[in-house]
């Protein structure tokens, strides 16, 4: 795929030989995956109850409402932010530019 800018927007080509279209913008999708949390022991996941990643809290958040914790105990919150990024020996040693915005996101919907 190539694009370039041009007259307020962008002309993409998507395979060559194949022409260009006109769009007025590009989003640019690079995909990310998510970190098997049980490979990080030291976080307690999977073996204290009080233990989920952001990804199971938005879903439950989403399935029962804003009452999904209220049958829990909860005072203080933690969110450990950079599991999986900055993680040189997995060949990640950058910021993912993702968890900081997703922490504070995940906080709202909490309150």
């Amino acid at each position: 795929m190539r694009a370039r800018r041009a007259d307020g927007g962008f002309y993409v080509e998507t395979a060559p030989g194949n022409g260009e279209a006109f769009y007025d913008a590009v989003i640019l999708a690079t995909g990310f995956a998510p970190i098997d949390a049980r490979t990080r022991g030291s976080y307690g996941y999977g073996v204290l109850p009080m233990v989920t990643t952001g990804e199971e809290m938005e879903r439950r958040l989403r399935q029962e409402g804003q009452h999904a914790y209220d049958d829990l105990p909860l005072e203080r919150v933690a969110f450990i932010q950079c599991v999986g990024s900055r993680d040189e020996h997995a060949g990640r040693g950058y910021c993912s530019q993702v968890c900081c915005r997703y922490a504070v996101r995940l906080a709202r919907l909490l309150k």
